[in-house]
């Protein structure tokens, strides 16, 4: 009995080792499922605060790109001005510079007609004013008839318009060629931060293209041997029924539903939420073990799963169950004793007087069809 004793101990404490280690395996996964959503949640993040940093840079440059706009409008509207008043006192300039060199000349004639005249020398006063006539070259009729088409007055009248124009522009705005400048330079800046911005977003959607490509790839392969699995166990488990897995939306499939198709021998297919308590467990286990056939779990709890199976159901449950058990350690809460009687261990609760609940473990021999007591203990 001790040596028995001992090798239950050292059972239970292999059993409680792999199920420390089951317990490390699922943690691990369950941190790994987490991070990755987290991650995924964070990527999500990104996106949206370049979403929100794109549309700030987006109205920051059209307003600058406004501001601009009017600053070029104003510019070439000063330039043209400047342009068109420069060009008109020049004109005038070269109207009153011809006029006054005009009477400089006649002026200067006439000074050295005076000095060229000496009455004392010369008799002839005949001779005197032909020569000073030859020498003065007098201005033709043409001459004095275009001096005198000449509108002075109106001249005048132009220059003193212009001067006005001049005076109502205003002093003329020198540092809006500083203040377009700077703008240029705020303007290119933004825009390569936006630039930058895209670059990053497309960079981030293409990273989640490619993992929304190979997850939906993933899926539509596991997919199609669930699918496939799911007609085989469901077969098996009813006795001859068939069962189908349909995607709601196949254009989406990581955001589509998934219809269950079932039909139970002698009756028409129809969807598992039309069927009875029994069927629909029938339809739950079969699932369960598809699944189970592609990434079978390392431990699995069953909780009164054959409360509504019959005798004969129940037997092609327990019967399906054992080729899972290789690969999987299964425990199942139950009080149907067909399928107590298929388990390798068994612990229950019992009352074998008021106030005292006895615990009980058995390990079921398969060769002897005996059970062997592992434990009893009373509380």
């Amino acid at each position: 009995i001790h040596e028995q004793i001992s090798k239950l101990k050292s059972s239970r404490v292999s059993e409680s080792d792999k199920s420390v280690e089951l317990e490390k395996t699922l943690s691990i996964a369950t941190e790994q499922l987490e991070q990755d959503q987290v991650a995924l949640k964070a990527m999500d993040r990104t996106i949206s605060d370049i979403d929100s940093g794109l549309s700030e840079r987006r109205g920051t440059s059209r307003a600058l790109d406004q501001e601009l706009s009017k600053l070029d409008v104003r510019l070439a509207e000063e330039r043209s001005q400047l342009g068109f008043i420069e060009s008109s006192a020049q004109g005038n300039y070269q109207i009153e510079l011809q006029a006054i060199d005009w009477k400089s000349e006649l002026w200067e004639a006439g000074i050295e007609f005076d000095k060229r005249v000496n009455l004392d020398q010369v008799d002839d006063p005949d001779q005197i004013t032909a020569q000073a006539k030859q020498e003065r070259k007098d201005p033709t009729q043409e001459d004095l008839a275009e001096m005198d088409l000449t509108d002075w007055s109106q001249v005048e009248a132009e220059v003193q318009e212009l001067k006005g124009r001049i005076t109502s522009m205003g002093p003329v705005n020198l540092d809006a060629i500083g203040e377009y400048t700077d703008l240029k330079e705020r303007h290119d800046f933004l825009k390569k931060q936006s630039e930058d911005l895209w670059n990053s977003k497309n960079a981030l959607v293409k990273t989640i293209d490619e993992i929304n490509e190979t997850s939906q790839s993933l899926f539509r392969d596991t997919f199609e041997q669930v699918k496939k699995n799911f007609a085989f166990t469901y077969e098996k488990l009813s006795g001859g029924g068939f069962a189908d897995l349909q995607l709601i939306d196949s254009e989406d499939p990581l955001e589509s539903g998934i219809e269950i198709i079932a039909r139970p021998p002698g009756t028409r297919l129809k969807s598992v939420s039309l069927l009875s308590g029994g069927q629909r467990t029938m339809a739950a286990v079969a699932l369960l073990f598809a699944i189970y056939m592609v990434r079978p779990s390392p431990f699995c709890v069953l909780d009164e799963i054959d409360a509504a199976l019959d005798d004969a159901n129940i037997g092609r449950f327990c019967e399906t169950l054992q080729g899972f058990t290789s690969k999987s350690q299964f425990l199942i809460i139950t009080h149907n004793k067909r399928t107590i009687s298929n388990a390798d261990t068994v612990f229950g609760v019992t009352m074998p007087e008021k106030g005292v609940s006895t615990l009980i473990s058995m390990r079921f021999n398969k060769d002897s069809n005996s059970p062997d007591l592992v434990g009893l203990e009373s509380r």
